[in-house]
């Protein structure tokens, strides 16, 4: 299945979205963009450059900017989306 982040100019493919929202759950955990290979460990990938064609997609769609020859050199260009919102439930309070 394909993903379509507002912003980006072409669907992503399932894995490439899981990638997307890592990146950004990372960026915002630890203000900068992870390693390939925090990316591979996180998606129990063995070789180092698993994750270079899913990256590059991510870059050729618009959801990212890469840095060359940059450690950690990823650059989010669109926003991900929001989770939705808990919905709470009344509980009542009354003793039995």
């Amino acid at each position: 299945m394909k993903q379509n982040l507002t912003g980006g100019t072409q669907p992503v493919s399932d894995t490439q979205y899981r990638i997307f929202l890592f990146i950004a759950s990372h960026v915002k955990a630890h203000r900068c963009a992870p390693t390939h290979r925090e990316i591979n460990s996180r998606f129990g990938w063995a070789s180092p450059t698993a994750c270079r064609s899913h990256i590059k997609a991510l870059e050729d769609a618009g959801y990212i900017r890469l840095t060359a020859r940059a450690a950690r050199g990823m650059e989010l260009l669109v926003q991900p989306p929001l989770p939705p919102p808990l919905l709470l439930q009344a509980v009542s309070c009354a003793s039995p």
